[in-house]
């Protein structure tokens, strides 16, 4: 999970972590690796500046798939000055602040391991909104890197999450705009593990022929005021929802599909 392990990094650079008054930059870093001096913090931090999630995303993404070659030929830092840069047991390192970072993730959303993966984290997102509704870290005046949302799609002005080119969460597709909801609801992670299982028996969305039928009945619902079959009553009850709330996912998943296709509401 890079982009958020690189958002919660650009927040603490820029915003700080609630705890600590420490003041973090592009100068800051490159201070504290090997043989730094006035040039090469200048020829560093003219091109790169932490205000910029842009920016940040590269140096993490550097480290991440440890991409030293180009993050050297790019920044002009040689490979023991890039070594203690990234080194998370080097003091004052971005490593250090990068895997103090992943440490609170790992705390907040109890992952399993130090380095919280996509299980531990996306269905959290998909279901409920929860990475984006609560921020690890106080929000403040922060607009840019992880203000309060439904979604990544608009997590932070201007700064689009590469590749997402509409909310990819059902949770956001059942609340406002898309839903005017009385009692808006979330997925836990469980129920969502069961939605999108491709396991027929248990009624999967991931399963063609469960999605076919499940659209199927909700559609003619809609159209011919169908009542729904022992199917669609037991589809919901498998999934932990009633079959209003099994009926608004449907919905939503008919918003999704507009917003990705088209990139708006239509």
């Amino acid at each position: 999970m890079s982009e958020y392990a690189t958002r919660n990094l650009g927040h603490v650079i820029n915003y700080g972590n609630g705890v600590e008054d420490t003041t973090y930059n592009c100068t800051y870093f490159i201070n504290n690796v090997d043989g730094a001096n006035v040039t090469l913090i200048k020829s560093v931090c003219d091109k790169y500046d932490f205000s910029s999630l842009a920016d940040v995303r590269f140096f993490v993404l550097s480290d991440w798939y440890n991409q030293k070659t180009e993050f050297m030929n790019a920044t002009g830092l040689n490979e023991a000055q890039t070594t203690s840069l990234f080194d998370p047991l080097t003091p004052f390192s971005f490593g250090a602040l990068l895997r103090q970072v992943m440490g609170a993730e790992q705390v907040a959303w109890n992952c399993d391991t130090f380095n919280c993966t996509s299980s531990d984290l996306v269905w959290r997102q998909y279901g409920a909104s929860e990475l984006t509704s609560n921020p690890i870290y106080p929000e403040g005046d922060d607009k840019y890197f992880i203000p309060t949302s439904y979604s990544i799609y608009n997590w932070g002005e201007g700064q689009e999450t590469p590749g997402v080119r509409g909310p990819p969460e059902v949770s956001a597709y059942l609340n406002y705009p898309y839903h005017n909801i009385m009692s808006p609801f979330s997925l836990n992670v469980t129920q969502i593990e069961h939605l999108l299982s491709e396991s027929y028996s248990w009624y999967g969305m991931g399963n063609n022929y469960n999605m076919m039928k499940l659209y199927s009945e909700w559609a003619n619902s809609l159209s011919q005021g169908d009542a729904p079959s022992t199917y669609w009553s037991t589809a919901a009850a498998s999934f932990g929802l009633s079959e209003a709330n099994l009926a608004y996912i449907l919905s939503a998943y008919e918003w999704q599909v507009t917003q990705l296709l088209f990139e708006g509401l239509t």
